[in-house]
């Protein structure tokens, strides 16, 4: 991963995305959703590492992600251990970087990164305890103060994306307005984050209820 990130330079904000939710499919917005939302990340200009996930639902959610982009933007597919190997030649026409590997691995990967992308599951955890600025979707949450309890307590930055809780749910999911605001309020988080640079200054912790 050091020379993987060493290959990439500081040319372009890269920026760690899982839409892993640990099985519970009503944490998640949509498959289209997910799409629009990595296609406006390369638009900004970013490199979009994203997980390929775990198990085989996760794999086939990023595989048809993956089949929608490939053709229009620059994809590639790797394995943990091919990383390293990759030359700055390969790189520079990359704009989603597809990682197929374990958490060890994926962990480096957002270690390095401007920013971490998810859903309200492990990744936003780790993502925190390794001090890199986390932006966190809440969808189909138990209740309406449900992300209160499960927004990870670090001296970096937290924004989140409110989707709507389950009794909610079925409305929220059923517009394309919906899915369109979250992407728009995602990316309004993530050029702020971008413009701060990593990291947040001390009295600004939590930002709960953004």
């Amino acid at each position: 991963v050091k020379r993987l990130y060493e290959r990439l330079g500081t040319q372009r904000p890269i920026v760690t995305v899982n839409f892993g939710v640990g099985g519970d499919a009503a944490k998640s917005v949509s498959e289209d959703y997910e799409r629009r939302l990595v296609e406006a990340l390369i638009n900004e200009g970013a490199l979009v590492i994203l997980d390929k996930g775990f198990g085989t639902d996760e794999e086939a959610r990023t595989d048809r992600l993956t089949r929608a982009l490939e053709g229009t933007y620059g994809v590639r597919e790797v394995q943990s251990d091919e990383l390293g190997a990759l030359a700055a030649e390969e790189l520079k026409d990359v704009q989603l970087l597809v990682h197929h590997g374990g958490i060890a691995t994926f962990g480096s990967l957002v270690q390095g990164s401007s920013v971490y992308i998810g859903y309200d599951s492990m990744g936003q955890h780790l993502a925190a305890a390794l001090k890199v600025p986390v932006i966190v979707v809440f969808a189909g949450s138990e209740t309406d103060w449900f992300h209160v309890l499960w927004t990870p307590y670090t001296d970096s930055r937290v924004e989140k994306v409110l989707y709507g809780t389950r009794d909610k749910m079925l409305i929220a999911q059923a517009t394309d307005e919906a899915e369109q605001k979250t992407v728009k309020q995602v990316l309004s988080h993530y050029r702020r984050l971008v413009r701060r640079g990593k990291g947040s200054p001390p009295g600004e912790m939590l930002r709960w209820w953004h």
